[in-house]
């Protein structure tokens, strides 16, 4: 990537954000609970961009991420 493009610090922004937003869901230390958030998330994000805006789509994984701590704080695979 280095020699067509040069080389930023703001590159692959977005993609920790989303692994961030992923592994909040999916319950910090639960590999099942991240692999199942990483999937939801994907397609979450997938159907919201055709539906709504893919523009949009990083607030709406925040939103989801901010809605499902309101109703369970720990994560989907915690006990």
């Amino acid at each position: 990537m280095g020699p067509r493009s040069p080389i930023l610090t703001s590159m692959g922004f977005n993609e920790v954000i989303m692994t961030f937003v992923v592994v909040v869901l999916g319950g910090i230390g639960s590999i099942g609970g991240a692999l199942a958030a990483g999937l939801g998330l994907g397609l979450f994000t997938a159907f919201f961009g055709a539906f709504v805006a893919p523009a949009y789509t990083t607030a709406a994984a925040f939103a989801l991420l901010l809605a499902l701590l309101v109703i369970r704080p720990a994560g989907l695979a915690t006990k």
